[in-house]
């Protein structure tokens, strides 16, 4: 099913006119926005499989950061592993980090903390690691990153959630917006 397709099924619903883009009308362009909010709310409700992926990183001695290639700025990490050392890497906050990397010189050994330092010039989310690593580590990073807002392609394509659990949500915050008079999306 097309974005298209959600949306006309949801105007379909509402007993509107279909329409043959979703920015062909006001109307048409506010439910493609709440097909989109609907995906983010089911997207951000659990951990889907299907959202999920490995990222890894190879490190190299005496470089602290690193970039997660790949999974943009918003994203959730459940789990972070040193597979060279067979060690979790804890997640430690940032003024943690500031601390152990600029108040003296840091110590250079087996990685075992990370924090999030900003992102690259790809928008790519970037890590700091402590212990500075002194070799070669292979981490990996187990995490579930939303896929990007739906335009006009085909919306569903690999994607494990079923249309009935898109629908319901997109029909009942359309169905509240409409039957409140208001135009807010949340719930």
């Amino acid at each position: 099913m097309t974005y298209l397709e959600l949306v006309n099924d949801v105007l379909v619903r509402l007993r509107e006119s279909t329409v043959t883009t979703v920015g062909e009308t006001t109307y048409s362009s506010l439910i493609g926005k709440f097909v989109n909010d609907a995906k983010r709310q089911i997207e951000d409700s659990y951990n889907w499989n299907v959202l999920g992926q490995t990222i890894t990183v190879t490190t190299t001695s005496a470089t602290s950061s690193y970039s997660l290639t790949g999974v943009g700025q918003k994203f959730r990490v459940n789990d972070a592993i040193n597979t060279t050392s067979v060690i979790t890497l804890d997640n430690t906050t940032v003024a943690d980090m500031n601390r152990k990397l600029n108040f003296g010189t840091p110590s250079q050994s087996i990685p075992s903390e990370f924090c999030f330092s900003g992102v690259d010039g790809s928008g790519d989310t970037k890590i700091d690691l402590f212990p500075v690593p002194d070799g070669v580590y292979t981490l990996k990073f187990d995490v579930t990153v939303p896929q990007t807002l739906l335009r006009l392609m085909p919306c569903l394509e690999g994607c494990s959630l079923t249309q009935s659990h898109w629908k319901a949500l997109v029909i009942l915050k359309t169905t509240l917006w409409r039957s409140n008079g208001r135009t807010t999306t949340k719930l």
